[in-house]
């Protein structure tokens, strides 16, 4: 694959078929080894950066048990899984090397539902000195009620240490023309145009108040606050190719190629669906492009970034995450950050927004802004897992039929299962998923 600044991406494969590595024409490999066991299961993977990660999985149901990545000189992080007897993730322990060069540990776990949808998630991230755990740095503890067919009623969380804002007590309320749509969760009212989209959103105790307008295609194409007016454009497959506000403008060429105020080239490498690595340059006044820095990204169990390394394999960032998405804690070597996130989505900074390439997800109210556009192909299905069988279906609006810890959703339309009996990574071996037609 050849970038527009000329350089060739390259992918090798093993006799399997499977991906081994993955090269560049400027130099040291961004991959330079994948190992995987008997079950096509990822048990290594080594980056270009000189960090590696190693997976162990559970004899018996082959489900993820452990991830180690580490560098030359240390381990960096760790993420051990425990589940229940339905294969569904109740707890997630991480350690992770910080910035100040002392381990931080991350313990998560949750309960679900009848019908698996998850009812509560809880937490805390805390300092860890000579193996000793210091205090908490920040904790939470979250709740969610729904009725039969999906639609969040309450939700409530108290995070301690941690942004106020993270904190609520809402009760969502429904009864628009869309019965799935929510209308008021807490201080947030919103409205919908006839389509199901919505076009404000108002928080009655601050006064700010966003306006959001779609085109024919329920594309959205501009957002109003206080602070932003933002800008989005399309190509003819539906995926945002400009986004343009007061904070400059982004051109996305491709996945692999985007532009920022014309200046600014990030480039981005993939191993199937895993974002592998991010390389910013800079461009000066006479053209010449300067690389700032190549970051690797090391996800957990859903793809999202919960560690990042720097282009010499050191800290860079870590994030913690609740369960729909909100950033719990993040910590960073310098003043930049990555944008892409939850489930390696990016988050808008004019609006908080989670963008998927179908649609635009609030993490905040863990809902979409606009209704599935996969309904014809999700409502026609057969059985108990397709069609009016399944009562999530009738939500058009529900993150992955509110289990947003073993499910993902990958473009906005399908809530792709993230465990199958080869328990792979889902953002890592796409051959292993089982991808079902469901609200996503």
């Amino acid at each position: 694959m050849k970038l527009p600044d000329g350089e060739i991406v390259t992918y090798g494969y093993n006799k399997g078929g499977q991906l081994s590595g993955v090269g560049s024409s400027k130099g040291k490999p961004y991959v330079s080894g994948i190992k995987y066991n008997l079950n096509g299961q990822r048990t290594k993977i080594e980056y270009g950066n000189g960090t590696g990660t190693s997976y162990e999985y559970d004899e018996r149901n082959h489900r993820l048990k452990r991830l180690e990545t580490r560098n030359a000189k240390s381990i960096l992080q760790t993420i051990e899984y425990e589940y229940d007897a339905t294969g569904n993730v109740t707890e997630r322990e991480s350690e992770m090397l910080g910035t100040d060069g002392r381990m931080k540990r991350a313990v998560h776990e949750y309960e679900y539902d009848s019908s698996g949808r998850l009812t509560e998630g809880s937490g805390k991230v805390e300092r860890m000195t000579g193996g000793i755990l210091r205090p908490n740095i920040v904790s939470y503890k979250s709740k969610y009620n729904y009725d039969t067919i999906g639609n969040i009623l309450t939700k409530t969380q108290a995070v301690n240490g941690g942004e106020s804002y993270l904190s609520c007590d809402d009760t969502y309320t429904y009864g628009g023309k869309q019965p799935h749509a929510v209308t008021k969760a807490g201080a947030m009212v919103f409205t919908y145009d006839d389509n199901g989209n919505m076009i404000k959103r108002e928080n009655t105790e601050t006064k700010n108040t966003m306006t959001l307008v779609w085109d024919d295609e329920n594309r959205l194409i501009k957002t109003t606050d206080s602070l932003h007016t933002t800008d989005y454009r399309y190509d003819a497959n539906g995926e945002r190719i400009i986004k343009k506000s007061e904070l400059g403008e982004t051109q996305y060429v491709s996945a692999n190629y985007i532009v920022r105020n014309k200046t600014v080239i990030s480039k981005h490498v993939f191993a199937g669906n895993q974002r592998i690595a991010s390389t910013v340059s800079m461009k000066n006044n006479c053209g010449t492009m300067t690389e700032q820095n190549t970051m690797y990204f090391h996800p957990d169990h859903l793809g999202s970034s919960s560690y990042v390394t720097d282009k010499k394999g050191n800290f860079f960032e870590m994030i913690e995450y609740l369960p729909y998405g909100e950033t719990l804690y993040d910590e960073a070597a310098t003043v930049d950050k990555t944008e892409f996130r939850f489930t390696s989505k990016e988050q808008d900074a004019e609006t908080g927004l989670y963008y998927y390439g179908a649609r635009y997800r609030d993490s905040k109210t863990g809902v979409w802004l606009s209704v599935d556009p996969a309904l014809s192909l999700y409502l026609a299905g057969k059985g108990s897992e397709g069609g009016v069988y399944n009562p999530s279906n009738l939500n058009l609006y529900s993150y992955c039929g509110n289990d947003p810890i073993n499910y993902i959703d990958p473009d906005g339309r399908l809530k792709v299962f993230i465990w199958r009996f080869t328990g792979s990574l889902s953002g890592q071996n796409w051959g292993h998923v089982s991808i079902r037609l469901e609200n996503g």
